[in-house]
């Protein structure tokens, strides 16, 4: 479990775009704007860059424009 509230400040939303572009279902548990609990389902780029699933199976990201 991760300490950080949401997805896009952690490690998990590499690991999630990772299990996504594979294709699994990812789900983050996470507090709504009312501070109920709620599974949010996970969606490639949503919170960042847009990864890119390789041939290979490699996740990469595109590299910072100026």
């Amino acid at each position: 479990m991760c300490s950080e509230h949401h997805p896009a400040r952690c490690h998990r939303l590499i690991v999630s775009n990772y299990l996504a572009a594979h294709g699994w279902d990812v789900y983050h548990i996470m507090q709504n704007n009312k501070g109920e609990i709620i599974a949010t389902p996970h969606k490639l780029g949503q919170w960042g860059a847009m990864p890119i699933l390789e041939d290979d199976g490699e996740v990469v990201y595109p590299k910072e424009t100026d």
